[in-house]
C-alpha cells in the first residue's frame, strides 16, 4: 500500500469517529482563516454565459461526475450548446494555460474526470489550472458559441459566481458530520440553504429519494464493446481506483464468487509494470469507466478488460425542475 493509500485509509478511519477526529481540531482555525482570506480576496463578476456548478457536500464518491454527464446529455438532446469547465486534477502532465478540447481528450493533460466526460459526451471541454480561469476563458474567447457552461465541482471556489448551483450529498459519505479536516464535509450544512438544488444521492431510492447511483449486471469489452453478464465470469481481477470502492465491491460479489481485488486511491491507476503482472494472471479484468480512461492508451484490443458502467437515475419531478431552471437561463441570454 502506497503512502497516499495509507493516508487516505487513516483519514477515513478518523472521519468515522467522534473521538479520533479531535486529533485534527488544531488545524480547523487555520483552514477557516485561509477560507476567509480567499473569500475576501476574490470578487467574482457576473458571467457572460450562464454557469451551472455541480458540487459535493463531502469528500469524494457522491456521483458528481456521472451527474454532470447526465445533465450534459439532457441539455445536448434539447439542442443546447454545452461546454464543460474543469481543471486537470491529478493529471501526469497538466496543462499550464486554458485549453479547449473538442475531438481528442488526453487523460495525461486533462485528468481522469475531464477526459472521461469528453470521451462519453464528445462535447467541448475546457481545462485550466483553475475552474474560474476555464470559465473566464470560455466567456471571453468563445462568447456566443455556447449556451451553458457546466462546471464539474467548484461550489467552494470564492472566485466562481454560479447562476445555478447543485449540491449532491450521499448520506453514507457524511461520516462523523464534521468539517474538514476533522470530518469529510467540505462545507457546513448551513450552505444547503444557499444552493438552488440540494440532492440526496444513494444506492437505494426508497431509503433516500433523489438521485440513484446504479450499476448494471452487464459489462462491456473495452475494445469490441461486446456485452456479457457478470454471472458469466467465474474468476476475475477487479481494479478499483475510485473514492468509494465498497459499494462496487458489494455489488460485484453478488455475481462473482472468486474476485482478486486491486484497490487504488482515487485518481490513481496501476503502473505499466503492475498492469503487465496483472495480464500474466490470464484472468478477465474488471474496472470502472473512470479506471479504464486512466490506462486506455496502454491497453491492446486483445486485453481481456471489461468495463463496469456506472449510471445515475433521477426522480422525474426533480429532473424536470432542474432542466426547466437551466433552460430558463439559456433562453434568458446574457
Amino acid at each position: 500500500m502506497s503512502l497516499r493509500d495509507r493516508m487516505a485509509h487513516s483519514l477515513n478511519v478518523i472521519w468515522q469517529s467522534n473521538r479520533l477526529c479531535w486529533l485534527l481540531a488544531i488545524f480547523v482555525p487555520v483552514l477557516q482563516l485561509i477560507a476567509y482570506a480567499r473569500k475576501k480576496l476574490h470578487y467574482p463578476s457576473k458571467n457572460k454565459i450562464p454557469v451551472c456548478v455541480v458540487g459535493n457536500i463531502s469528500v469524494g464518491g457522491n456521483g458528481k461526475t456521472p451527474f454532470v454527464a447526465w445533465l450534459a446529455e439532457c441539455l445536448i438532446a434539447q439542442h443546447y450548446r454545452v461546454v464543460i469547465a474543469g481543471k486537470p486534477y491529478c493529471a501526469s502532465r497538466p496543462i499550464k494555460n486554458s485549453q479547449i478540447f473538442t475531438e481528442t481528450y488526453p487523460v495525461n493533460q486533462m485528468g481522469d474526470e475531464m477526459a472521461l466526460l469528453g470521451h462519453k459526451l464528445r462535447c467541448s471541454i475546457v481545462v485550466a489550472p483553475s475552474r474560474s480561469s476555464a470559465i473566464n476563458f470560455i466567456c471571453t474567447q468563445h462568447k456566443g458559441e455556447y449556451d451553458i457552461i457546466l462546471c464539474d465541482d467548484g461550489l467552494q471556489s470564492p472566485d466562481i459566481l454560479p447562476d445555478c448551483s447543485i449540491l449532491l450529498c450521499d448520506p453514507d459519505n457524511i461520516g462523523n458530520g464534521y468539517l474538514l479536516p476533522m470530518g469529510p464535509l467540505r462545507m457546513p450544512w448551513e450552505c444547503v440553504n444557499d444552493v438552488d438544488f440540494f440532492l440526496s444521492v444513494s444506492n437505494d431510492l426508497s431509503r433516500s429519494p433523489g438521485v440513484l447511483k446504479k450499476m448494471s449486471e452487464f459489462v462491456y469489452h473495452h475494445h469490441s464493446l461486446q456485452k456479457v453478464q457478470l454471472r458469466s465470469f467465474e474468476s476475475v481481477i477487479a481494479i478499483l481506483g475510485v473514492a468509494k470502492p465498497e459499494p462496487i465491491q458489494k455489488f460485484l460479489t453478488q455475481y462473482i464468487a472468486d474476485i482478486t481485488w486491486i484497490i487504488k486511491s482515487d485518481h490513481t491507476s496501476p503502473t505499466s509494470i503492475q498492469l503487465e503482472y496483472i495480464r500474466q494472471k490470464n484472468k478477465p479484468i474488471l474496472m470502472t469507466e473512470k479506471d479504464w480512461i486512466k490506462i486506455k492508451d496502454e491497453l491492446t484490443a486483445e486485453d481481456n478488460v471489461w468495463i463496469i458502467p456506472l449510471k445515475i437515475e433521477i426522480e422525474k419531478n426533480i429532473s424536470l425542475s432542474i432542466l426547466k431552471y437551466i433552460e430558463g437561463l439559456c433562453r434568458k441570454g446574457y
